[in-house]
């Protein structure tokens, strides 16, 4: 069997420091173990301007040899948004109001600004990334194409060279595109946003994803049940490799640590958590040993200040800002426990990267949110921890004093089964989307003998 060429979208690729990123490049440095061979098409970064908050020049160095990488332009979406700025602004003065919530304000209240583009306002960058293709398939064909989303334009993008150049397509979902809780849209958009997903999956060769939940809601959503069979579960994992790198790093002698690598927006409230915490303080549970909290992510320590300082936990409860990729694994490896923090109100079935990342540092998880949900009951079902039930404070303060108990008295076991981490590494992903891949090629080749 000869090898495969595939056009690998995804608009996050490494030097961005972010999950879409580094699963967009666990799976096209596998893959050419398996004989497919990725050029990848994303963002171009060659500009200031361009390069995003979490740019991280290092990464660069991780990206296969063998891959090639295609960066189309992207124009920053401020010019796109300017004519809707302005009458907003104008609407305000006419009507005597005052300035509309900021983005942090809005995420902390669950959503995000109204994004009038559809699918969203990436798709400008389809032109010039479609442009981009166009000019290099003149050197290089593809056998086949994937798309990962978000952003959904990426699937856009995908449809529109699948019928240019007539090659089987495998689009990826890692959220959902409509329906969305955190990214609530005008009725018309959702209308147009339905009508284009259906059109896309029904002409998609096969459809990936990173959950199961997912994949069940667009297959009940989209009546397409007698399709079934062309979609994939396709969860992310962690990398061993990456952990052997930082080296060894062991918790310190009578420190309690748990590590938070994630930004607090939207229903993930730490508010519940917090009032736990100084609870057990005030109660001198954590007497005799040093306990601590560090919260690592893009977060807005002066939001939570007041809230902290109000609690008198203050002082074990740390927001460390961002830091690099490596740095953050030493951390995780260090750690007593790595918390992971759900969403409260609603049950969102995707499982974070950093929910991956805490499992490849060999230590059980503390999951804090709403039992019986997706993350719950998948920390539970898979033996990775504890789940802290959001719902019931009282169950947290328990459970929260135990494992100090057991850390003080030397009977605490943090360590994950070796057995259980193995299960989800890379490895065993990129041999499933071999599969696929392999899979929908030959289904198009055999088509065409036919």
């Amino acid at each position: 069997m000869r090898d495969i060429n595939i056009l690998y979208i995804s608009y996050s690729f490494p030097p961005i420091n972010a999950a879409a990123s580094f699963r967009a490049l666990k799976l096209t440095n596998g893959l050419h173990e398996h004989g497919i061979h990725a050029t990848v098409l994303t963002k171009n970064i060659e500009k200031e301007f361009h390069i995003h908050r979490t740019t991280d020049l290092n990464l660069l160095k991780e990206i296969n040899k063998r891959s090639r990488v295609l960066r189309a332009r992207y124009f920053s979406p401020t010019v796109f948004h300017l004519p809707f700025k302005i009458m907003g602004l104008v609407t305000r003065i006419i009507r005597g109001k005052k300035k509309v919530a900021s983005r942090t304000e809005l995420k902390e209240r669950g959503g995000i600004p109204k994004d009038p583009f559809v699918p969203d306002h990436y798709i400008e960058w389809l032109p010039l990334a479609l442009k981009k293709v166009m000019d290099f398939k003149k050197k290089r064909n593809f056998d086949l194409i994937y798309a990962s989303g978000p952003p959904f334009s990426v699937h856009v993008l995908g449809y529109l060279l699948k019928a240019m150049l007539r090659k089987p397509l495998i689009v990826e979902y890692r959220d959902v595109l409509t329906d969305d809780p955190y990214n609530k849209a005008p009725e018309f958009k959702e209308k147009i946003n339905r009508f284009l997903e259906r059109t896309i999956l029904k002409n998609a060769d096969a459809v990936t994803s990173v959950s199961g939940p997912i994949i069940d809601e667009i297959v009940k959503k989209h009546g397409l049940e007698s399709a079934r069979n062309k979609f994939f579960e396709l969860p992310s994992a962690f990398d061993p490799a990456d952990f052997e790198k930082v080296g060894p790093a062991k918790p310190e002698k009578g420190k309690f640590t748990i590590t938070i690598t994630t930004t607090l927006y939207g229903d993930r409230k730490p508010d519940v958590l917090f009032k736990v915490l100084s609870k057990l303080k005030k109660d001198k549970i954590f007497a005799g040993i040093e306990f601590e909290v560090n919260i690592y992510g893009y977060n807005d320590y002066e939001r939570f200040k007041p809230q902290l300082q109000k609690l008198d936990i203050d002082d074990i409860v740390h927001f460390k800002g961002f830091i690099p990729h490596d740095t953050c694994l030493a951390v995780m490896k260090k750690s007593t426990f790595n918390l992971d923090l759900g969403e409260q109100n609603f049950d969102y079935p995707t499982l974070p990267y950093h929910f991956w990342e805490y499992i490849g540092s060999g230590k059980k998880i503390l999951h804090f949110g709403k039992s019986g949900h997706y993350k719950a009951s998948y920390v539970v079902k898979n033996d990775l921890g504890y789940v802290l039930p959001a719902e019931h404070p009282k169950q947290v303060y328990v459970i929260l004093a135990d494992l100090v108990r057991g850390f003080k008295t030397n009977k605490l076991e943090t360590q994950l089964s070796s057995d259980i981490a193995s299960q989800q590494t890379w490895v065993s992903r990129v041999r499933l989307l071999s599969g696929i891949m392999h899979l929908v090629w030959n289904a198009k080749n055999t088509k065409q003998k036919e």
